[in-house]
């Protein structure tokens, strides 16, 4: 009986911590998004939405379910106390998406002029979709990131990490547009995850290092397969939903025009930051 209270305890003690964070996510965007509005006007945020929409697209595809997977293996070898699988997981993880976010950004760097003119109908979006394959990097090695932290039990790094990054997502992004207007959006864009990202570092080191042991080649390869069986569902289902809003926000544009994609966006936006509460 008492394990089971202290269960219950630690559940609550979680969801307030990580709803506490939501509530001030809440506010930093609905800030933002009001802020966007006035800076940008409807198109800019339309025009944001689509670019966004095509990084989060090209970052599930590249990211393979790796994150998701990563957290579930560290936490069964956190909850068995097997520091040798630890290390096996933090390693093969480390490598695989350093592998994957290098493989992603080349891709989505090469297939840039393809993708501006069959995606957003026009060769003028290339510079800015080649800036996007870095998004992409920091975006699948962010994942990796916050898999750790929260595959070993950091709920409060998680909800740091989470509302210091929407800050100074918010803070510096809109500097950015204020200063630069509508030259700025890729720079706006790339912000989110390059904090994201140095975020994410400095939080994973200050975790425990894994002790040193012996991990071979078949060790790696082993927990790569596991990353892959069990990522290539998930990624499957993260595409299916990336892709879906990313053809919703098309084909706004293509009928009715940036403007009504950015109104589309501001109300889809509200609306997830509540239900995600």
């Amino acid at each position: 009986m008492s394990d089971n209270i202290a269960s219950y305890r630690r559940i609550l003690k979680t969801s307030s911590i990580i709803g506490g964070s939501s509530v001030i996510n809440i506010l930093i965007g609905l800030v933002r998004t009001k802020v966007l509005a006035i800076l940008l006007g409807a198109s800019g945020i339309g025009l944001v939405s689509l670019y966004t929409g095509l990084m989060s697209t090209a970052t599930t595809i590249s990211s393979m379910g790796v994150g998701t997977v990563g957290t579930r293996q560290i936490a069964e070898a956190v909850s068995k106390e097997d520091a040798k699988a630890l290390a096996i997981v933090r390693r093969a993880m480390f490598w695989g998406v350093l592998t994957l976010a290098i493989t992603g950004a080349l891709v989505v760097w090469s297939l840039r002029d393809i993708l501006a003119i069959k995606v957003l109908g026009g060769i003028e979006h290339t510079q800015i979709i080649g800036w996007l394959a870095v998004g992409v990097a920091l975006s699948v090695a962010s994942a990796s990131q916050g898999a750790l932290i929260q595959g070993m039990r950091r709920i409060g790094d998680m909800a740091k990490l989470s509302v210091y990054g929407s800050i100074l997502n918010t803070v510096l992004g809109i500097g950015l547009l204020w200063q630069w207007g509508n030259q700025a959006i890729g720079a706006f864009i790339l912000i989110g995850p390059l904090f994201s990202f140095l975020l994410g570092h400095l939080y994973v080191s200050k975790l425990p290092k894994s002790k040193a042991v012996n991990l071979s080649t078949q060790d790696l390869l082993a927990q790569w397969k596991v990353f892959l069986q069990l990522g290539v569902p998930f990624m499957g289902a993260g595409l299916a939903n990336t892709l879906v809003q990313l053809w919703i926000r098309l084909s706004v544009s293509n009928e009715l025009g940036l403007d009504a994609v950015g109104h589309f966006q501001a109300a889809w936006t509200i609306s997830m930051q509540y239900i995600g509460f």
